[in-house]
This record gives C-alpha cells, structure tokens and sequence, in this order.
C-alpha cells in the first residue's frame, strides 16, 4: 500500500496529481469539496474548468486546500469559474474569524506563561503605522521605559497611571507631537500588567482601559510575543 505524501512534499514537488488533504481551516474544506466535484486531482479539475496556465493554478489550488491562504486573483477565478463565489466568500470570512480567534488564546497562552517575567512599559502609537509597520522597523524606535521601576511597584494603578500620563504629555511636547520616522504621534500604550494595557492621550489623560494583554492590539499595532528592549526615544 503506497503512502500518500504529506502537503509539504506536495507543494515542493509541485505535484498536481495529488489533492493535499485540507486543514480544519473552512476555506480549505470549501475549495476541496467544489474540487473534488469536477476532476480527482487538482490539474483535471483545473483543465475542466479551463483555466489559463493550467499547472500553475494546479499548484495554486493545492496551496489553498494545504495551507489556507494563497493567489487571491487565482482563488477570484476559481469562484467565478465554479459559481461559488458566495460561498468561496463566506468561507474565507470564517477562516479570517477563525484564525483570530486562534492568534488571540496563543496570545493569552504566551502573555500568561511571561507573566513572571513581566515588567510595565510605555510605547508611542503613531499616527502612520501600518498594522505590521512597528515591527517591521523595530520596536526599540517607538518605544520608551518608564523610570524607577521599583517604586512603581510600590504604587497603586491611580499613581501609576498617572505618572505614566505626565511622561507621555512631556514626551509629546519635548519631540513636537512627533515620532522619530514615523510622524505625528496619535497616542501612547502603557502595559501596565501582563494582562492589561491602557491607551493614553497626547495630553496625557487615559483615554481607555483595557483588560487584555497589549500584544493583542493588532488595530493599531503588531507585535510578536514580549521583547525586553532598552533605551529612550
């Protein structure tokens, strides 16, 4: 009895006689089940769907099965080739909620297990970034240490919250409401607990409070786990 290759072997292969098994993501069970009604390997299905550059849709339809992700103007022509497209759409949806949902428990998971390890820290959010962009340039340039980290330890969350207020107000005055390479300031994040951040103004009053790790404050920014960075902005 032959083995079946895994997806990677598949994919690096570029085998387009092979359906990759799908993942529990809905897109990838959506195109496989429209797949296997009209060919049993990716390139007859392509080929009776007359598609242009047919082995290489072949491999994009198997990155899509595998992987969930893939050519969106390939993924566009299957749906319009198919019929599908209302249900191609859905199903991307749910695979975007899905894959969320999953990115914010590992993100719990992660923040719990460095609770320990956690220390507060006071970031600028400005105006331009894009939602990867902070990472991207390097988090050491937008953001800045809170002094004297004992004697915030001693105090309560009004102290805190305060001083922390009247640093981010100095600091926008001192640099001129702008952020080295990134512009004009739109407001700062103080990560005052390994579960809980707050959104302060450029004026320095809080603006919101929010029972969750700062990591997961991907609207505005994106990080990758917690970092130990030094330095003042």
């Amino acid at each position: 009895m032959h083995r079946k290759p895994h997806n990677r072997e598949i994919l690096l292969d570029g085998n387009v006689q092979i359906f990759c098994t799908p993942g529990h993501y809905p897109i990838s069970q959506k195109i496989l089940s429209i797949a296997n009604t009209l060919g049993d390997s990716p390139f007859e299905c392509i080929k009776k769907l007359n598609l242009r550059n047919q082995k290489r849709s072949a491999k994009r339809l198997n990155r899509w099965i595998a992987e969930a992700e893939g050519h969106m103007g390939f993924l566009q022509d299957f749906a319009e080739a198919t019929g599908a497209t209302e249900g191609i759409q859905k199903a991307l949806e749910d695979t975007s909620e899905l894959r969320a949902t999953e990115r914010k428990a590992l993100m719990w998971q992660k923040a719990e297990e460095n609770a320990v390890h956690f220390e507060p820290i006071l970031f600028v959010i400005p105006v331009a970034s894009r939602p990867n962009q902070i990472f991207v340039e390097g988090l050491t340039k937008g953001r800045f240490r809170i002094v004297s980290w004992e004697s915030y330890r001693h105090e309560g969350v009004t102290e805190a919250r305060i001083r922390a207020g009247i640093t981010c107000e100095q600091h926008y005055k001192e640099h001129n409401g702008e952020c080295r390479n990134w512009g004009p300031i739109k407001e700062y994040c103080f990560a005052e607990a390994w579960n809980r951040h707050c959104i302060i103004g450029t004026d320095g009053s809080i603006l919101e409070v929010v029972e969750e790790p700062y990591e997961m404050r991907q609207s505005s920014f994106r990080l990758k786990g917690r970092r130990k960075l030094e330095g003042i902005l």
